[in-house]
């Protein structure tokens, strides 16, 4: 009887340690479903915008037609984001240097915000920038590992999960756990940003040269591709509080800061007027137009665009803070939000969130999450009685 009772608490202790070191979870977290795929088809439409916009300015360059119509504008902010160099060739596969400045560890800032008139990056800035803010890891690599509180080892402890980011699986976005993007508190941190450019943003653009048929378009043709992408990419857009997102997690609203798998998105806040995202700018543009209208002969003198910024370089961004209020969304111009029954969405008031085409909704429904929300502080936090119980119920 005693050896028996000591043989039960010699198991009770063995399935304690093994909750201990490897967590009340394996490698995934939540309910997304194995194998999911965060800000996949936002990524998908991005580049597809992306590709088509690189075309037209590529074979705008050796025509006997130019942009006109404010394309020429509104298309250099989509792909250079308003800088004075307009040329293709600038943009490498190597991370541009100013993602190498330390202030670019606020994310939630650069991706979430355009309340400091003189931030450098702003979400909306150009493609680019979307695209590092749409697939750049977050906090310990996330959504590549999960992590626990190890009370064994009174530290943290990771596991890779099946999931990936932006259609990138692991290897290609973050070397370990220690790689990532994210702000919270005073904690920052901005690594692994180099892979991120180089896989997402420069692999968007050298696939586009790698289409097929692409070089048989003419001009006319090229514009009408760049409508239909921009038409693809405003139905994955959504509206949260108010507020234009690319990307997230549905049903929260959280801040675009990296902080975690739900914050890992483009969350364009009040930007608008000088800071006007690129694809406001560009679908006003295109809104209404037939592809001819917007082609003029290269003689033709292009009137100059009121309201453009041009910045070049990095630039001090913790000045005073904008005046930020706002009546909300601005309508997508020429593409109204609408439901699947093609019914026009009104732009939310409350805290909502409406979609113009859901996306993947696997991840609907995120209400319980088994990732031990308690464990994402960096503080040690004391072991619950619970597990002491539960040991000693096979005593």
């Amino acid at each position: 009887m005693e050896s028996r009772r000591i043989g039960r608490g010699i198991l009770a202790i063995v399935v304690f340690m093994a909750m201990v070191m490897n967590g009340v979870r394996g490698g995934d977290f939540g309910n997304y479903g194995r194998g999911y795929d965060f800000n996949g088809a936002e990524h998908n439409a991005l580049c597809g915008v992306f590709r088509a916009a690189v075309d037209l300015w590529n074979a705008s360059r050796k025509s006997d037609l130019k942009l006109g119509g404010g394309l020429e504008t509104s298309l250099g902010q989509a792909i250079f984001g308003n800088t004075r160099s307009k040329k293709l060739e600038t943009i490498t596969d190597a991370l541009p240097k100013e993602y190498k400045n330390h202030k670019i560890s606020q994310r939630g800032v650069l991706c979430g915000t355009c309340k400091y008139g003189e931030q450098p990056h702003y979400p909306g800035r150009s493609i680019t920038h979307d695209l590092m803010c749409l697939c750049t890891s977050g906090k310990y690599g996330e959504p590549f590992y999960s992590y626990f509180w190890n009370y064994f080892f009174f530290r943290y402890s990771f596991s890779t999960t099946s999931y990936t980011l932006c259609g990138k699986k692991r290897e290609q976005l973050v070397k370990d756990e220690n790689e990532g993007w994210y702000e919270e508190g005073r904690h920052k941190q901005a690594t692994g940003l180099d892979k991120s450019w180089k896989n997402v943003v420069w692999g968007c653009l050298s696939s586009s040269k790698r289409e097929e048929g692409i070089e048989s378009h003419d001009l006319k043709e090229k514009v009408s591709r760049l409508m239909e992408t921009m038409r693809n990419f405003t139905t994955v857009l959504k509206v949260v509080d108010g507020r234009h997102r690319l990307g997230g997690v549905h049903g929260h609203n959280s801040k675009g800061d990296g902080k975690d798998e739900k914050s890992m998105h483009v969350h364009y806040d009040t930007c608008d007027i000088i800071r006007k995202p690129w694809w406001k700018r560009l679908n006003e543009t295109l809104n209404g137009k037939d592809p001819e209208a917007l082609l003029v002969d290269r003689s033709t003198p292009t009137p100059s665009v009121e309201g453009m910024e041009d910045t070049d370089g990095e630039s001090e961004f913790f000045g005073e803070e904008q005046n930020t209020e706002s009546e909300g969304p601005t309508p997508l111009a020429g593409s109204p939000l609408q439901s699947n029954n093609g019914t026009q969405i009104q732009g939310p008031t409350n805290s909502t969130e409406s979609t113009v085409i859901p996306l993947n909704t696997s991840a609907s429904g995120n209400s319980t999450y088994p990732r031990l929300e308690y464990l994402r502080s960096h503080a040690v936090k004391n072991l619950p009685c619970s597990w002491f119980l539960g040991a000693s119920f096979f005593i």
